[in-house]
């Protein structure tokens, strides 16, 4: 009867021990996302912020401006202007998956979803949570500047004239007299500048009206539109156009604990006359940008851990893991421009636990902060 006892407690226990294995959901760390996975697991890695920089740069061109050395004594005010400029920055975040932070999970009775980028979305969601993260597509131009399929303008000395004789087929003829512009360039842009002047009369004329002029406003501005964009269109073989561009950096803070955490580094070299170069040679500046932070998460993390009790009893290979955010003061600096802003980095940020057992919880695809848990 006492062996027969032994056996029922023995079973017991062991049947126990099971079911809290069952019921246990198993995270264990993992060097890179290229480790192999158990079938019925997981593989979902920490955030990690990268800081992406769009610099618009203008490059002023006179290629395509034949009568650029009669800018300043043919047309009034014309202004000095650098060949290259900086019209402005857009400063944005991205999360990746941390290589140094890769987790596997064998889910007991709960459910994990994890979207393109190995990141976690959501834990014992019963519904499915869109995966609607995309990545960029890359910075567009916005400008669009209809002048430059337009014809800058017609040179009525430099043309070719057809002739058709008897018996010609249709688009091929027998006869082509062509006739090139023999007036000099100062000449030509002495023409051009009359031309630029005479519009800018009839301008001037429409603005200050007329009181005999019956067209309804709408037919005069569609004048003064169509005045204004042969006006630039001359005014830009005198001076050039601008070309607008965007060029995209992409950063990574260094982590914490590093020597250059909160060092200064190069983003790049800029110089007026050449645009973005290698190197600080000649007119070229450095633009460099570095991270402040403001305070730390991570010693506050540390006074919940062990200051909570629901928090201290966590087991660390039985919870699913998350990184919140801090928020650290990018700052990019340069002789000709400064630029702050505060932005949310998960690198610095600390590595929390979800509480043990059966939990909803939800993040955000874009900042990979936790925005809903349920018990």
């Amino acid at each position: 009867m006492r062996m027969l006892s032994f056996r029922t407690v023995l079973l017991s226990l062991l049947l126990a021990l099971a079911c809290a294995g069952c019921f246990n959901t198993r995270v264990m760390s993992v060097r890179t996302s290229t480790s192999r996975v158990a079938p019925g697991g997981l593989l979902y890695a920490l955030p990690k912020t990268e800081v992406c920089i769009d610099v618009t740069l203008i490059h002023h061109d006179t290629s395509q401006a034949p009568y650029a050395a009669f800018a300043d004594e043919m047309l009034a005010g014309v202004p000095a202007v650098d060949a290259y400029r900086i019209a402005g920055m857009m400063v944005s975040t991205r999360l990746v998956a941390d290589e140094a932070h890769y987790y596997y999970v064998l889910p007991r009775r709960t459910s994990l979803q994890i979207d393109r980028r190995h990141l976690l979305l959501a834990v014992g969601m019963d519904d499915l949570v869109a995966d609607d993260w995309q990545e960029s597509a890359g910075i567009v131009d916005e400008a669009d500047d209809t002048l430059l399929s337009m014809p800058l303008f017609y040179n009525l000395y430099d043309r070719i004239d057809t002739f058709y004789r008897q018996g010609d087929q249709p688009g091929k003829p027998s006869m082509l007299l062509a006739k090139k512009d023999s007036r000099s360039l100062r000449r030509q842009a002495q023409d051009v500048a009359a031309q630029i002047g005479a519009l800018q009369e009839q301008r001037r004329s429409l603005v200050e009206g007329d009181p005999d002029d019956n067209r309804s406003p709408e037919v005069l501005r569609y004048q003064m539109q169509q005045l204004d964009a042969q006006i630039d269109a001359l005014t830009a073989l005198f001076v050039g156009r601008d070309e607008r561009t965007v060029v995209r950096f992409v950063v990574t803070p260094a982590e914490p604990r590093s020597d250059e955490a909160e060092e200064s580094q190069p983003l790049f070299f800029f110089s007026p006359s050449r645009g973005i170069v290698d190197g600080e040679e000649g007119d070229a500046v450095a633009v460099r940008y570095a991270f402040h932070r403001q305070g730390s998460m991570r010693s506050a993390a540390r006074f919940v851990r062990y200051h909570t009790g629901d928090a201290s009893r966590l087991d660390s290979r039985n919870s699913i893991k998350y990184r919140s955010s801090e928020p650290v003061e990018f700052v990019i600096d340069s002789p000709l421009f400064q630029l702050r802003r505060t932005l949310p980095v998960t690198q610095y940020g600390p590595i929390l636990e979800l509480p043990q057992g059966r939990v909803k919880a939800r993040f955000d695809a874009e900042t990979g902060e936790l925005i809903y848990l349920s018990r």
